[in-house]
């Protein structure tokens, strides 16, 4: 008789023979192939829209070292771009090969998890592509954007009353976004910041980066719906007080501004109570 011990094959079977089958297995990663077809591949309905100047960018980088054999794109068994759209149209406008891995059965799940620690996506890519696919409140919003002809963030800013974040981000990047409001109010109110901002514009030679800003679209909201501001009275002192606008950290310093403006030689002044 035989001692396990002394005999290392059948140390190997007997220990193999202790695992369940199909418990332990070594997923070989998949292969980078290469092509210059570039008809194989389409874009992922619901994924984020090409940005023109990041592909410029892309092909800047690629014209002085061309790395993406280093970092291929992501494609599924239909060739869709999971990952790396903005490399493969890069790579298409300058003549470039494409590098690429197959996982069969990646979809827009597959794009959220990669992106979703990431900075290059926004809000703004995950309500596009949960409106493309279809989901009716994200088709919405986008709608409601569109027809006001403002980004989705500060759309967002706007419906919220507040700088999305939190639970309420993350709840929107699952696809979980729930929020009814009043399309034809809020139409009303951007409209009437948008002239404030184009009052601005035309008055003011300074800086006017800050005015397409979030904290300044918010405050401009609360400040004009505050019960007690006469917005016409608030126009004429903001013309005599332009110098004083400027660009702010926080939605507090775009307020307190605000006030300082509109409480100069006025008995009855106004406080932040209630914004």
């Amino acid at each position: 008789m035989y001692s396990i011990a002394k005999c290392p094959r059948r140390l190997v079977r007997y220990l193999a023979n202790l695992i369940p089958k199909g418990s332990f297995m070594i997923k070989h990663p998949p292969l980078t192939q290469v092509t210059h077809d570039y008809s194989l591949f389409k874009f992922l309905k619901g994924n984020r829209h090409i940005n023109s100047a990041h592909c410029e960018a892309l092909k800047k980088s690629l014209l002085n070292k061309p790395m993406l054999h280093i970092r291929p794109i992501l494609v599924n068994s239909k060739y869709e771009i999971i990952d790396g759209q903005h490399r493969f149209q890069a790579s298409k406008e300058l003549g470039e090969p494409i590098y690429y891995i197959i996982e069969p059965d990646a979809d827009y799940n597959v794009a959220i998890a990669l992106n979703a620690n990431s900075k290059n996506w926004g809000i703004g890519d995950y309500v596009d592509m949960f409106a493309e696919q279809g989901c009716t409140q994200y088709s919405k919003l986008v709608k409601f954007a569109k027809d006001n002809d403002v980004n989705l963030d500060i759309a967002l800013c706007v419906i919220l009353n507040q700088r999305p974040g939190g639970q309420f981000s993350r709840n929107l990047k699952k696809g979980i976004f729930e929020h009814d409001f009043d399309e034809l109010k809020l139409a009303e109110s951007i409209a009437k910041c948008k002239n404030f901002i184009d009052f601005i514009k035309v008055r003011n030679r300074k800086d006017k980066l800050y005015l397409s800003t979030k904290n300044f679209w918010l405050a401009v909201m609360r400040f004009m719906n505050h019960p007690d501001v006469d917005w016409s009275k608030f126009l004429e002192k903001v013309e005599l007080n332009l110098h004083l606008l400027g660009p702010q950290s926080q939605i507090k310093r775009y307020l307190q501004t605000f006030m300082a403006i509109y409480n100069h030689k006025k008995k009855n002044k106004i406080t932040m109570k209630g914004i």
